[in-house]
């Protein structure tokens, strides 16, 4: 079974805000929906992509990986691309294509950053 748990970078205070809708708590979810959907949203929503890292740690849309294959390792940003999680390979500094499917290929990931942070 999917786990749905989302965070939301919040642009004012400038910190990740996480919310678990399996939790029932209405007022968590009622700031929740107007942080990202509110008539000012000053927040951007990131879903969790359903696995973990090799540290058990959640990877989220936004997040920043190191994955090794069995010749070499990279770096990229995890993003949906073309109706799957991927991430975009770090080149030269510079996120560019290709995009690469997570968990093709691959083996060892790790979180080690994100976007915002």
């Amino acid at each position: 079974m999917n786990e749905y748990k989302f965070r939301a970078w919040e642009k004012l205070n400038k910190e990740m805000v996480f919310f678990d809708p399996d939790k029932n708590d209405e007022y968590v979810s009622a700031n929740f929906y107007s942080l990202v959907h509110g008539r000012n949203p000053r927040g951007t929503l990131m879903q969790s992509i359903g696995l973990k890292d090799d540290n058990g740690t959640d990877i989220y849309e936004g997040d920043i990986v190191r994955v090794k294959s069995r010749m070499d390792s990279a770096e990229g940003e995890v993003c949906f691309h073309e109706c799957s999680y991927c991430f975009k390979i770090n080149v030269d500094n510079e996120f560019e294509s290709p995009y690469r499917q997570i968990g093709t290929g691959w083996y060892g990931i790790e979180v080690i950053g994100n976007i915002y942070e």
